[in-house]
Order: structure tokens, then sequence, then C-alpha cells
């Protein structure tokens, strides 16, 4: 039998980062994602103050188009094609697991190739990967979460995406489940199936569209795994911020930053300004604010197919804004431009160690503490605390 030609890729040093890609045409298969419908029964009030109203009132005609989120998708299906492998620190523990795993695939007849700059300093058995003339199946991860991260934002298309198995090498790791001794194993069970009658789990990790529009028409796209965050840049004033769900104004925002994150952000920066964590098979998205200047604001949770809206006015003290995209790509935002946030029609396959959520949980209670009861802290010794 014929072995499909997988590669490696590596990053430049100077980003810290190796990837690994491996082809795996073997492995195609159908992926397929069902959204549901939610109705919500409303009673009208008279005195209620319309969009169309609160728009003029503001003097700002939102982006957003009904026929968007609202259209009935039913399934959306697509082709996984693609794989890569990545690991966060440019160390000689990183370099070597490199090397290494890149050579047991190439002993199992598989091709490895990794970018330039990676070939010419650290890996030069391997060849140059060229984003061309590679497609992906299969996506493997060394590193901890801003490794994967940096995988997903090579994904620059809406286009279906490769299934990920990730190998924990960093410190905290809520997207890398298995540890990197595990690494031969796992992948023996996913390229050569079945291996000992063993299931393989997978959680679709969704992700954002992120449009910066000005001046009329939109001038950046990104996606996003974690969160679109719009900050106050460098001025020393709260920023303000008008935010538009599915066109509807619901809030005028003034605060240090406005965070847009994803369930699987919701471990991130979200949840170190306060808001809720949330499992990743969760169809939703967080709105949640950076020290609001209001007692009253807090974070909310609306629907994952919500498009949501963050517009700079021109009333706005500040002469202009920041918006970032996963920590990254960061754009400078002028007076009158919008950052418009919606679901990404393809999520990330994040192959699990268990069914479900079951590895979120553990992640949150095992490296997060949650729920950890304060009988179970160590106490002083009532001689050394009379003393």
């Amino acid at each position: 039998m014929n072995l499909p030609q997988p590669f490696l890729l590596g990053t430049p040093i100077t980003e810290r980062h190796h990837m690994l890609r491996v082809t795996l045409r073997s492995l195609r298969g159908q992926l397929s994602v069902r959204r549901s419908t939610f109705g919500i029964s409303c009673s009208y009030d008279p005195h209620y103050e319309s969009s169309d109203e609160r728009s003029q009132r503001i003097g700002y005609q939102t982006i957003f188009k009904p026929d968007y989120s609202t259209a009935a998708d039913e399934l959306e299906s697509g082709l996984v094609a693609g794989a890569k492998v990545s690991w966060a620190d440019s160390d000689e523990a990183a370099t070597k697991e490199l090397k290494d795993l890149g050579a047991w695939l190439k002993h199992h007849g598989l091709t490895v190739a990794v970018e330039r700059a990676v070939a010419h300093s650290e890996a030069p058995d391997f060849e140059v990967y060229d984003p061309l003339a590679h497609p992906i199946d299969l996506a493997i991860t060394l590193g901890g979460d801003g490794t994967v991260l940096h995988l997903a934002s090579l994904f620059k298309e809406d286009a279906p995406m490769p299934p990920v198995v990730s190998f924990a090498m960093g410190t905290l790791g809520f997207l890398t489940p298995f540890k990197t001794s595990m690494a031969r194993t796992v992948l023996s069970r996913l390229l050569w199936p079945p291996w000992e009658g063993e299931p393989v789990f997978a959680t679709l990790r969704s992700r954002k569209q992120c449009e910066v529009h000005w001046g009329g028409k939109s001038q950046r796209v990104h996606r996003v795994l974690n969160e679109c965050t719009i900050d106050r840049g460098a001025s020393p004033q709260v920023v303000m911020l008008e935010t538009f769900v599915d066109g509807q104004h619901v809030t005028t925002v003034h605060a240090d930053s406005l965070i847009i994150a994803t369930p699987s952000g919701s471990t991130a920066y979200s949840m170190s300004a306060g808001g809720p964590m949330v499992a990743p098979s969760v169809p939703c998205t967080l709105i949640t604010p950076v020290a609001p200047h209001s007692l009253s604001f807090r974070p909310i949770v609306v629907p994952e197919t919500a498009v949501i809206e963050v517009h700079l006015p021109e009333s706005a003290r500040s002469n202009s804004a920041r918006a970032s995209f996963d920590g990254r790509h960061t754009v400078r935002l002028r007076k009158g431009s919008s950052v418009v946030c919606r679901a990404s029609r393809y999520a990330l396959p994040m192959i699990t160690m268990h069914p479900l959520d079951e590895d979120w949980y553990e992640g949150i209670t095992a490296k997060l503490k949650w729920t950890g009861s304060l009988r179970h802290q160590p106490r002083f010794d009532d001689h050394a605390t009379r003393g």
C-alpha cells in the first residue's frame, strides 16, 4: 500500500514557533456541523424605541444585514483538507522534539517539510514547505495554547479546516490535552486505524470572522479562535464604543476595552476580565467589558449566530482606538470605524482525549483549581499562629 506523503512545517525562529504539517490524503472525510435555530416569543411595547429610531438618535446606521444571520443554514459540511504540527518555544527541547517526530514520520514513509527559515537554521534534513504544493489533512501542535492560536491564524480563508491534535509543551494549556510522551501512540491511532479498537474523539471549536470597516468599505478580515479585543490603545481616556447585536443597538460602552470572545476564549482574556467560563460545545459568543465606567455593566452571552458590531463614533473623546485579534494583527481604528464579528462558517476540529467536554472540565479543575475548597488548603500550625 502506498502511504500518503505528509510534511513538517516550522515557522521562523523570530516567531518562536515550530509548525509541523502532514499530508494524509487517506484521512479525508466529511465534516458536518448542524446548527439549530431558536425561536423567542416577545411581547410588543408600543413605547419601545425601534432600531431605526435608535440609529437615527445616535447618528449611525449599522452595517448589519438581517438576511445574513437569520438565513437557516440547516447543515454545513465540508471536506477536511489540511494538517499542521506546531509547538511553542524555539529551545533545545522543542527543536529535539521537532527532529525526532519528523524523523519518526519519515521512517513510516511520510514526507516532512518545514518553512524555509527553519529548514535553513534548524532542520536541514526536511523539505521546504510550499503552501501551494502541499495540501493539509491533519495538524499536530507541540507547545501551548498560543501555538494552537498561531496555527489557526494560518488558515486565512473561511474554508474547511483540518483536524488538530495538540501535545503540551507549554505551561497552562486548555487546547493541548495530550502529553508529548504520548505523541507516537496518539498519532498511530490517527494514522493507522483501527488501533486496538479505541475510538478517537473530537470537539469542534468555533471561530469568529472579524471585519474592520472604515469609509464604507471592508479594510481587513481576520479570523479568531479566542477573541477580538477593541481597546483604547495609547489614549489615557476610556474608549466609547457603540455596540450592536444583529443590527440592534444594545449599549454604549465606556471602558478600557471590550472583548468579543468564543467559548474557547472564555478561559483566556475574557475570564481575567470577569467573564464566565463556557464549555467549548456551547454555541454562543461572550461580550465582556474591561474596566467599564459603570457599576451595572456585566458580561453577557449571546447566540453564536449573532452578528456583533462595535462602532467608534465621531463623538468619541479619543481620536482613535485599537483592535487586536487573538492578541495579534493590531489595527488602529479611526473615528467612524467599525468591527463586525460573526460566526465563521467552519469550526476548528480538535482531537480530544475524552468525549464531549470532559477534557475542558478536567482543565478548569486541575489547571485553574476551579471549585477548590478551602478545607483542603494547608493550615498554619496552631502553636505557630499563637506565637
